[in-house]
C-alpha cells in the first residue's frame, strides 16, 4: 500500500459529542502534539482544532505511514476524519447569534457601550424609546444582579441602572441571518437571567414558551428552540417586564449559540406535503409545502395539472372557495439544481347531510309597504341560509300571496341571505 496523500472536497463539521469524547479518549497519546493539555478557555478552539488535526494525523500514520497533506485546509481533515470514524458532519455555527454585551469578536465590552448586537425594539419608558441598548454600568445594582462575567454582560435601555426605568415590558432583540443553512435544521439553546422575569420570549414574532423566573442572582433558565425558524434574517425577542409602578431597575443577560446544517447543491425534497381539505363555499382554505435543498426555492401551484396564476409561494390561500378552486392540487418546487412534485392534495366542498331539516329561513318579509313618495316599490322576502354548507334552492317555491319558484342552479351560499322582490332594483335603491 502506497503512502497517501490526503486530500478532499471542503465539508462542514459538527464538534459532535463523539468526535470530542474520540479525541478526550486519545490524547494520552496526543499529549506531545496537543501541547500536553485540553483544557482552554471558552470560545478559544485552537487547542482542540489542534488536537483533532493531530488525531487524524496519528490515526492515519497508524494505518498507512507518514502523510503528505499538501495544501489541504484543516476543515478538510477534520471532515475526512469525521467521514472515516463515522460521526456526524453536517452542522456550521450560525453566524450572528452573540452574548449581551460583546463586540464582533465576542470580547468583553466596556461599560455605557452601546451593544451592537442586541436592539431595544420596545420600550415601556418614552425617555429611552430605544432602538439602542446598553451596557450597564459596575455598582448598583450590580450587585445584587450577578457580577458580570467573561462571557456576557448586563444590558438595559440606559447604562445608569441606579435609577432604573419605567414599569412595563422591554423587548430586545437580536437577528440573524440563516442564508445557507437549512432552516429546518437550526438548533438555539443558551440561558438568560433578568429584572424582573421574563415572561416571553418570541422566535419571529411566534411566542416560543420560554420564560425567565426573574432570579436576577444568577443566570439560569435555560433554553432550546429547534423549530420555527425560516429562510434568511431571523429574530429573537426576549421581553423583560420591570415590575412595579414606577421607576426602578431592570435589565437582561442572555447567552446564546446554535447550529444549523449547511445547504449542500443538492435538489429540493419535499418535507411537508399539503393535505386533502374540505372547505365550504365561499370558505377560506389553504394548503402548504415545505422542502430542503439548495436555496432560493421557486413554486408552481397547480390545480388539475394546469398552473394556477401567481400560485408561486409555499402556501397556497383561498380566501373565497368557489366551484373552479376544487379539484386536485399539486406544486412543483425548483431550484438550480432540479426540482420535486408534491403528492396530490384534493380540495372538496364539504357535503351536507343526507338526511336533515333545512337551515332556510324566512329573516324578513316587507308585505305591501306603505306607498312611498317617490313611487318605489319595497315589497321583498328575503331568506337566510343559516347552515355552515352551501344550499341548493333549485326549484324552491314561495306559494300563496306570492308566488315564486327559483331558477336551475340557484345556490344559496353558507350564512348568505337572497332577496325576492317583484322590483329588485326599487328594493335596491332604498
Amino acid at each position: 500500500m502506497g503512502v497517501p496523500s490526503v486530500c478532499a472536497a471542503p465539508v462542514s463539521c459538527r464538534d459532535s459529542p463523539q468526535t470530542t469524547g474520540m479525541v478526550i479518549l486519545l490524547s494520552t497519546f496526543l499529549a506531545p502534539c496537543c501541547g500536553g493539555s485540553f483544557a482552554e478557555p471558552r470560545g478559544q478552539q485552537g487547542n482542540l482544532d489542534k488536537c483533532r488535526a493531530c488525531l487524524y494525523t496519528f490515526l492515519m500514520k497508524q494505518l498507512f505511514g507518514t502523510i503528505s497533506f499538501g495544501t489541504c485546509s484543516r476543515r478538510w481533515i477534520y471532515g475526512l476524519l469525521a467521514l472515516g470514524l463515522g460521526f456526524s458532519c453536517q452542522a456550521e455555527p450560525i453566524p450572528g447569534l452573540f452574548n449581551t454585551g460583546v463586540d464582533n469578536n465576542g470580547n468583553i465590552l466596556p461599560q455605557g457601550s452601546e451593544d451592537p448586537h442586541w436592539i431595544l425594539a420596545s420600550s415601556a419608558d418614552s425617555s429611552f424609546p430605544g432602538p439602542q441598548s446598553f451596557v450597564v454600568n459596575d455598582g448598583y445594582p450590580i450587585p445584587p444582579w450577578l457580577e458580570n462575567g467573561s462571557d456576557s454582560k448586563w444590558i438595559a435601555p440606559q447604562s445608569d441602572q441606579s435609577p432604573g426605568n419605567a414599569a412595563g415590558n422591554y423587548h430586545y432583540r437580536i437577528s440573524f441571518d440563516l442564508s445557507g443553512l437549512e432552516p429546518s435544521t437550526a438548533v438555539v439553546s443558551g440561558r438568560w437571567t433578568s429584572d424582573n422575569s421574563g415572561p416571553d420570549v418570541f422566535l419571529n414574532g411566534v411566542d416560543s414558551g420560554i420564560t425567565s423566573d426573574g432570579q436576577f442572582g444568577q443566570l439560569g433558565n435555560p433554553f432550546t428552540i429547534s423549530s420555527g425558524f425560516v429562510d434568511g434574517v431571523n429574530t429573537l425577542d426576549f421581553v423583560v417586564n420591570n415590575a412595579g409602578t414606577g421607576v426602578n431597575p431592570t435589565g437582561v443577560r442572555i447567552e446564546l449559540s446554535g447550529t444549523a446544517d449547511v445547504v449542500a447543491e443538492t435538489p429540493p425534497s419535499i418535507v411537508e406535503q399539503p393535505f386533502d381539505t374540505a372547505v365550504v363555499q365561499g370558505g377560506v382554505f389553504n394548503l402548504n409545502v415545505a422542502a430542503i435543498g439548495s436555496r432560493p426555492f421557486f413554486y408552481q401551484w397547480r390545480l388539475n395539472d394546469i398552473y394556477v396564476a401567481d400560485a408561486t409561494n409555499s402556501v397556497l390561500s383561498v380566501s373565497e372557495a368557489r366551484a373552479a378552486n376544487v379539484g386536485n392540487y399539486d406544486v412543483i418546487v425548483m431550484n438550480g439544481f432540479g426540482s420535486a412534485t408534491s403528492m396530490v392534495a384534493s380540495v372538496k366542498f364539504r357535503t351536507m347531510p343526507s338526511s336533515r331539516r333545512t337551515g332556510v329561513v324566512f329573516s324578513e318579509i316587507m308585505y305591501h309597504p306603505s306607498d312611498r313618495p317617490d313611487g318605489l316599490n319595497g315589497e321583498f322576502i328575503e331568506l337566510h341560509n343559516s347552515n355552515p354548507w352551501p344550499e341548493d334552492i333549485s326549484g324552491w317555491r314561495i306559494s300563496g300571496e306570492v308566488d315564486h319558484t327559483f331558477a336551475p342552479g340557484t345556490m344559496l351560499d353558507a350564512y348568505a341571505y337572497l332577496v325576492v322582490a317583484p322590483a329588485p332594483a326599487d328594493v335596491e335603491a332604498i
